[in-house]
């Protein structure tokens, strides 16, 4: 559990505006069938050896993203609590949970506020083409690395920012890759993608920022 841990810390980056995150590519190539499996077959889950088929396609398909949290704040053994009350949906889908949701479901104060702080760091968006308007929670970090003030105007800011390729699908590029991909934002909500290469591509985008 220590060493799976670890790993996910050694994914952690910071944001432009200082939040942390795990990119959702990295996360998925830690918590492979075989990571899972190995955390399942630990001796903290002896007495729930007969769950452990469930949990591993609770966790594999839908429910990453909640075990990372758990094991972040060392915790993996509560994913037995979340299960109890999953309301047979995908435990991924239900994020973020509140503090009081939380403390539902883990029955623990302190345990309900480190879930609850170290949630959104699985949380960053990806950002899409052709969405409609969306509203993000507060603190949901966005997953721009880089962010600088371009231009002011009479209707607003034009920031350049530097976005992580595998939170998004705005242009084609390999999301392990090292493409350096800048968005230009204004107050409209309009953003204009460039690549490295010089390819441009202008997309409608409902984001609040």
């Amino acid at each position: 559990m220590r060493s799976l841990c670890e790993a996910l810390r050694g994914l952690e980056l910071k944001t432009y505006s200082g939040q942390t995150i795990i990119p959702h590519n990295l996360l998925n190539q830690t918590l492979t069938a075989g990571a899972i499996n190995d955390l399942l077959s630990g001796n903290e889950f002896q007495r729930a050896f007969y769950k452990r088929d469930e949990l591993t396609q609770l966790l594999l398909n839908g429910g990453k993203k909640t075990i990372a949290v758990l094991l972040l704040i060392q915790r993996p053994i509560s994913i037995l609590k979340f299960l109890e009350r999953d309301m047979l949906q995908d435990l991924d889908s239900r994020l973020p949970l509140t503090v009081d949701e939380l403390g539902q479901i883990l029955e623990d104060d302190r345990d309900a506020e480190e879930f609850y702080q170290t949630q959104w760091s699985v949380l960053a968006p990806i950002l899409q083409k052709n969405r409609s308007h969306r509203i993000f929670e507060e603190n949901t970090p966005l997953p721009y690395v880089k962010s600088e003030p371009v231009a002011k105007g009479g209707y607003g800011n034009i920031f350049k920012v530097t976005i992580l390729p595998a939170h998004q699908q705005l242009v084609n590029v390999d999301p392990d890759g090292n493409v350096c991909i800048h968005l230009w934002l204004n107050s409209d909500f309009r953003i204009m993608a460039r690549r490295e290469n010089g390819g441009e591509l202008d997309i409608e985008a409902g984001l609040t920022l």
